[in-house]
């Protein structure tokens, strides 16, 4: 199995097992850079995203393997986290 599909089927069950994915889910890139490594991006508060788990959430999202919804973070905002973020969830051609 190419990298890509393993990324998309580990994306896919994590999706299964935990509802969604976000930028923010510091568990969901803690295991992605665990088991396929890649570029952080250091955060101060939240998860220390992976660059290349993103661009598959965002491909697999384009080839309507996920649903994508916004959701406001307002309630404990800070200075230099974000107000809002997206949230993918799997969509009937990804299941």
């Amino acid at each position: 199995m190419k990298i890509k599909e393993q990324q998309e089927t580990f994306i896919i069950d994590w999706c299964k097992n935990n509802t969604c994915i976000s930028v923010l889910d510091e568990k969901f890139h803690d295991a992605f850079y665990k088991k396929f490594g890649g570029t952080r991006h250091i955060c101060y508060w939240g998860a220390m995203t992976v660059y290349k788990a993103m661009k598959r959430i965002r491909k697999m999202h384009k080839n309507d393997k996920l649903n994508r919804r916004p959701c406001g973070l307002s309630s404990n905002w800070q200075p230099g986290f974000p107000k809002w973020c997206y949230m993918y969830s799997l969509s009937q051609k990804g299941e």
